[in-house]
């Protein structure tokens, strides 16, 4: 009776098979490597960008713009005026039907701000809403839109 028993390979045979499946591997993450490395990232079919950054304007030497940037006694009557302006309450929460408390802050803009609203055209929007007009001296240029909220929103 004869036994079919396998005779165990040689170790030669078992590094060589080790090292050849790990050149094969070795050589297909190179290759992949390479690859990833020389291909470029696909453009846009039109190149041209959306918001194109506009030249920076130097500003100009102007005696006005000087002390307002400047004067101390400027800077600390702008710091008050804020202040104030933060103390009058506009709470306003998520189920507030009646916003009346923004009359006491329209008032006090008006009051403090007198020449913004002398120069500008002031819409009232949806009774409580601000819009300051300001007419530009040349028609042809683009409007600019500043924006913010008068409510203060509790934590």
């Amino acid at each position: 009776m004869s036994l079919n028993i396998k005779k165990p390979k040689s170790i030669k045979f078992r590094y060589f098979t080790i090292s050849a499946i790990l050149t094969i591997i070795l050589a297909l993450n190179s290759l992949a490597v390479w690859c990833l490395k020389s291909s470029k990232p696909s453009k846009a079919i039109n190149s041209v960008p959306k918001c194109p950054k506009s030249k920076k304007r130097p500003i100009k030497e102007h005696e006005k713009i000087q002390w307002i940037l400047h004067d101390d006694a400027y800077r600390n009557h702008s710091v008050e005026v804020f202040s104030k302006s933060i103390q009058v309450d506009t709470t306003v929460y998520d189920d507030v039907e009646d916003y009346s408390k923004f009359a006491n802050f329209h008032k006090y803009l008006e009051e403090n701000f007198p020449l913004v609203y002398e120069k500008a055209i002031v819409h009232t929007i949806n009774e409580w809403g601000l819009v300051f007009e300001f007419k530009g001296s040349n028609s042809s240029l683009k409007p600019i839109m500043l924006n913010a909220h008068q409510d203060t929103v509790p934590i």
